[in-house]
């Protein structure tokens, strides 16, 4: 007992430094990309949002005040412009309620703008970095509840040197709180269905309608989990989260169909942009068809010069695509498969600017100097060095999470209930398009499988050391045969 009190007091010892240090590779990445423009341009668009709420005119989108801000950016970058440096808001210009994206991350911009006071991006980023580090507790905690106190650890370690979730806490776009906000609602989730707590499915059921409001796929999610937990837990339990979530989830998104109907249009639910988003996976494969997207992109007006109301989404998508879909199915799911096996492999080169601006890639190494690979590799050995190892270090985990079926083939429920909080996401977005910034936020669950398949290589490799120990040297031998 006494053995085992010690070794639980070292690893949670160790979880303590991993938080550590995690956090100050947050505000590492916080200090060098805090000021710089980093999320695309989605930052003016949640900014911009989050302004209109405080002016009390809802989620308004002004195109030409957005153009304005995009070319003030692009005279600033790569510093990041900040909301307090916007040019003033357009009089004579038509607003569109967005419903394109899901309101929550602008709710909580405008929440911190209003409780802080500084209508700057630094406040949120400060929040987001510390939320990030905390999350290392409950991912060890899913980690030791599923699989070992070892796991646990491994966990805490490879969480903290897990660079794409340094840099996303330090983005500000929805994907920063869709991590945040996943990892505490799985959690409780488990802790409900292993414990029966009533607070921890009332606190998961909140966490889930937050997250919902930052990214509507996110509704698979608990319903996923509920169903493949009845293969572990109890299914009385599965079944009363399942009915619960689903019901409180229908509360919290009613008024917000309601609004889209009332203000955007009678045809959209949720949010609109779903054969947007289904045009552009096809738009990869086919150029011709690329071209009659692009036409469309950004159109406000009718071919009569009117204005298109309040709908984001070019009317003229939905019959294309529809269209598109019909004539040419297989090219569709062929993409989708491709995509599905492909993905969990895709570079996840976040943040590598921070080597040297030249040296974030190859790619932009020859778009600027026009010289060759060897050129590259003798010029900046040290990020081509810091490249290979994280690159390395990614395929590592991603492999020892698909290893893990094999080397706890016997809990294969339990690998299946935790890898599904990833590749649902996989799934789903095959049939959009995969980029990093909608997964990474979901790879906290290839950690934790690659943390238990490495806990359960290195206990092998333990006991093989071992016994081998324990064998007696001529006992390794044939023994020699006396005249």
């Amino acid at each position: 007992m006494a053995n085992q009190n010690k070794s639980t007091s070292a690893i949670s010892l160790s979880i303590g430094w991993a938080f550590l240090v995690c956090l100050l590779i947050r505000l590492f990445y916080l200090i060098e990309f805090g000021d710089k423009f980093t999320a695309f341009g989605y930052e003016h668009g949640n900014a911009l949002q989050a302004l209109a709420l405080l002016q009390g005119r809802g989620l308004e989108t002004h195109d030409e005040y957005y153009i304005q801000t995009d070319k003030i950016q692009a005279k600033r970058t790569p510093l990041l412009l900040q909301p307090k440096d916007y040019p003033p808001r357009p009089q004579d210009n038509l607003g569109y309620y967005h419903a394109l994206d899901m309101p929550g991350y602008p709710w909580i911009l405008a929440g911190v703008w209003w409780l802080l006071g500084p209508q700057t991006f630094w406040p949120i980023k400060i929040i987001q970095a510390i939320l990030s580090a905390l999350l290392i507790f409950p991912l060890c905690d899913i980690g030791r509840k599923l699989f070992n106190q070892q796991t646990a650890e491994w966990c805490a370690w490879l969480y903290a040197f897990w660079l794409p979730n340094a840099y996303l806490a330090q983005m500000v776009c929805k994907e920063a709180w869709e991590g945040l906000l996943i990892i505490p609602a799985c959690w409780l989730l488990l802790r409900y269905f292993m414990r029966g707590e009533k607070l921890s499915l009332l606190m998961c059921m909140i966490t889930f309608a937050l997250s919902v409001f930052m990214r509507t796929n996110l509704l698979l999610l608990p319903f996923a989990l509920c169903i493949l937990g009845m293969l572990i837990f109890s299914i009385r339990r599965c079944l009363t989260a399942f009915v619960l979530t689903g019901l409180f989830l229908l509360i919290c998104l009613f008024p917000w169909i309601l609004r889209n109907k009332h203000w955007v249009d009678p045809h959209i639910g949720i949010k609109e942009g779903f054969y947007w988003a289904l045009s552009w996976n096809l738009s990869n494969a086919d150029p011709v068809f690329k071209k009659k997207i692009l036409k469309y992109e950004g159109m406000r007006q009718n071919s009569d010069g009117t204005p298109r109301k309040l709908s984001r989404e070019p009317l003229e998508i939905p019959p294309l695509v529809k269209q598109t879909l019909m004539e040419r199915p297989v090219l569709f799911f062929a993409l989708a498969f491709k995509q599905m096996i492909l993905g969990p492999w895709q570079n996840l080169e976040w943040g590598y600017e921070i080597l040297f601006p030249k040296a974030s890639s190859y790619t932009v190494f020859h778009s600027i100097t026009g010289e060759s690979r060897l050129h590259y590799l003798l010029k900046y050995p040290y990020a081509v060095s810091c490249k290979i190892i994280m690159r390395i270090f990614e395929i590592a985990v991603v492999a020892l999470s698909l290893a893990t079926l094999w080397f706890w083939r016997d809990r294969w429920q339990i690998c299946l209930w935790i890898a599904t909080c990833y590749w649902l996401f996989l799934f789903t977005y095959a049939f959009i398009h995969i980029e990093s910034r909608y997964t990474v936020p979901h790879t906290w669950a290839l950690i934790i499988l690659a943390a238990s398949c490495l806990e359960c290589i290195l206990k092998k490799c333990r006991s093989l050391w071992a016994t081998q120990k324990l064998i007696p040297f001529t006992q390794t031998h044939l023994p020699i045969k006396r005249v």
